[in-house]
């Protein structure tokens, strides 16, 4: 479980209502939480999803991928 997946679980939030709730394709979170999107989604589109988290931007880093 990544972070994005770990956060949206804990608040009970679906796929599809995080994405809604970030203002980002349902698509895109998916693929996040499968490791696949990294490269491909926006700092912009980051910071959305960790204020509909209510986390930091930092706190979704995953620190592999840092490397």
């Amino acid at each position: 479980m990544n972070k994005i997946q770990y956060y949206r679980v804990e608040r009970g939030l679906s796929k599809r209502a995080l994405a809604m709730k970030a203002g980002v394709s349902d698509n895109v979170i998916r693929r996040l939480e499968k490791g696949e999107a990294y490269g491909n989604v926006t700092l912009a589109s980051f910071n959305k999803i960790a204020k509909a988290l209510n986390v930091e931007l930092f706190d979704l880093i995953e620190p592999e991928l840092l490397k």
